[in-house]
């Protein structure tokens, strides 16, 4: 995470900080991955708290620690993030036994509070809609499938992470 982005990087992140609204706009739609030569996926859970609080739960790494994991014997030890369009962030997940870790890493494309969040993986792109109902929200992440495991168990373990986001922003102070 150098820090340096590119003069298109600059323009779009000058852009999103004067109106979210605009990089909302710019945000890929669903129907922008018909292009797409992957399967595209989708996973999603209503949080009961407003959009707010449910998207400093996701966005923020102190929050991202304790929830971005698939079961209970992995965890979350590292997550770091500049949360601006163009920037990096990272996630490690590990094994509690120590087995098994990876970096979940990508950069984000569009960053509009509350709305939307977009970044890619690798060669893979990932949108997250927050639907604001009021005193609850709708989170919708639509991803491209990866091709190294079954999209039966990519489907399950990204829902699992989805549903433990909702158990711990739910279960934060409306001020956290």
């Amino acid at each position: 995470m150098n820090g340096v982005n590119t003069p298109k990087q600059e323009k779009r992140k000058r852009r999103d900080q004067k109106n979210p609204q605009d990089a909302l706009q710019a945000a890929p739609q669903v129907s922008q991955f018909d292009d797409s030569t992957k399967p595209v996926l989708t996973v999603k859970v209503t949080v009961d708290r407003p959009a707010d609080a449910v998207w400093h739960c996701f966005t923020s790494p102190e929050h991202i620690l304790h929830w971005n994991f698939a079961s209970e014997d992995w965890h979350c030890p590292a997550a770091s993030s500049t949360l601006e369009p163009g920037g990096a962030f990272s996630y490690r997940m590990a094994a509690k036994d120590g087995s098994a870790a990876f970096d979940f890493e990508g950069t984000f494309d569009v960053v509009a509070p509350n709305h939307q969040l977009a970044y890619t993986i690798g060669d893979r792109r990932v949108v997250v809609d927050f639907v604001d109902r009021g005193t609850f929200t709708e989170v919708i992440e639509v991803f491209e499938a990866e091709s190294q495991n079954s999209l039966e168990l990519q489907q399950q373990g990204w829902q699992a992470i989805l549903d433990n986001f909702k158990k711990h922003a739910e279960s934060c102070p409306l001020d956290a």
